[in-house]
Protein backbone atom coordinates (compact mmCIF):
# COMPACT_ATOMS: atom_id res chain seq x y z
CA UNK A 1 0.00 0.00 0.00
CA UNK A 2 1.03 3.38 -0.97
CA UNK A 3 0.31 6.88 -1.55
CA UNK A 4 0.23 6.31 -4.79
CA UNK A 5 -0.86 3.35 -6.95
CA UNK A 6 1.74 3.97 -9.29
CA UNK A 7 4.34 3.88 -7.07
CA UNK A 8 2.66 0.80 -4.76
CA UNK A 9 3.00 -0.83 -8.03
CA UNK A 10 5.95 -0.13 -9.04
CA UNK A 11 7.91 -1.43 -5.39
CA UNK A 12 5.57 -4.28 -6.18
CA UNK A 13 7.33 -5.43 -8.94
CA UNK A 14 10.81 -5.34 -7.14
CA UNK A 15 9.22 -8.13 -4.53
CA UNK A 16 8.15 -11.63 -5.98
CA UNK A 17 4.81 -12.41 -4.41
CA UNK A 18 3.64 -8.73 -3.45
CA UNK A 19 0.62 -6.61 -4.71
CA UNK A 20 0.64 -3.19 -4.89
CA UNK A 21 -2.29 -1.34 -3.81
CA UNK A 22 -3.61 2.55 -3.17
CA UNK A 23 -3.66 3.84 0.44
CA UNK A 24 -7.25 3.95 0.52
CA UNK A 25 -7.53 -0.15 0.42
CA UNK A 26 -4.89 0.19 3.45
CA UNK A 27 -7.75 -0.75 6.27
CA UNK A 28 -9.33 -3.44 3.93
CA UNK A 29 -5.95 -5.06 3.58
CA UNK A 30 -4.92 -4.64 7.38
CA UNK A 31 -5.48 -8.13 8.64
CA UNK A 32 -3.73 -9.92 6.15
CA UNK A 33 -0.91 -7.44 6.18
CA UNK A 34 2.54 -9.27 7.93
CA UNK A 35 4.81 -5.89 7.55
CA UNK A 36 3.62 -2.13 8.37
CA UNK A 37 6.10 0.21 7.91
CA UNK A 38 5.41 3.82 8.03
CA UNK A 39 7.57 6.51 5.84
CA UNK A 40 5.69 9.50 6.83
CA UNK A 41 6.07 12.01 9.00
CA UNK A 42 1.87 11.44 10.05
CA UNK A 43 1.65 10.33 13.57
CA UNK A 44 5.18 12.43 14.62
CA UNK A 45 4.26 15.33 16.30
CA UNK A 46 0.63 13.58 17.57
CA UNK A 47 -1.83 15.81 15.38
CA UNK A 48 -2.46 13.56 12.60
CA UNK A 49 -3.78 9.95 13.33
CA UNK A 50 -2.16 6.54 11.01
CA UNK A 51 -4.28 5.63 7.75
CA UNK A 52 -4.33 2.73 8.68
CA UNK A 53 -6.74 1.48 11.77
CA UNK A 54 -3.64 -0.75 13.70
CA UNK A 55 -6.57 -2.35 15.43
CA UNK A 56 -7.50 -4.14 12.07
CA UNK A 57 -3.76 -5.98 11.66
CA UNK A 58 -3.43 -9.40 13.15
CA UNK A 59 -1.50 -10.41 16.29
CA UNK A 60 1.44 -11.52 14.46
CA UNK A 61 1.62 -8.15 12.31
CA UNK A 62 5.18 -6.33 12.45
CA UNK A 63 4.52 -2.69 12.62
CA UNK A 64 7.48 0.32 12.77
CA UNK A 65 8.48 3.53 11.68
CA UNK A 66 10.85 4.58 9.32
CA UNK A 67 11.67 8.27 8.50
CA UNK A 68 14.76 10.10 7.71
Amino acid sequence: VNRTLARAQDLARVFPGVSGHALEAGNELASDADIVVNTTAIGMHGEQELPVDVSRLSDHALVTDRKS
